[in-house]
């Protein structure tokens, strides 16, 4: 069974962009569009990610910081 398709109204400048960036990289304009949305959601996602890392509470934080300092502690792991 085939894709249902639809039509939308946009600005003439909008759909000859979409256009030429569809020509451009070889895909249909329905392809390119997808893509583009699957980018910025894509984007969102990593936004969303790096929003949750900045919220990172002290105490995590700090135990992060004192494990870190072991690697340079002159202790050699080789017995």
């Amino acid at each position: 069974m085939g894709s249902i398709m639809s039509s939308m109204k946009v600005e003439q400048s909008v759909r000859e962009r979409v256009s030429n960036l569809a020509q451009a990289e070889g895909r249909t304009v329905s392809q390119t569009i997808a893509h583009l949305l699957d980018e910025h959601d894509r984007r969102q996602r990593f936004a969303a990610v790096a929003a949750a890392y900045a919220e990172l509470d002290s105490d995590y934080v700090a135990e992060v910081d004192a494990w870190d300092e072991t690697l340079e502690d002159g202790l050699d792991d080789d017995r």
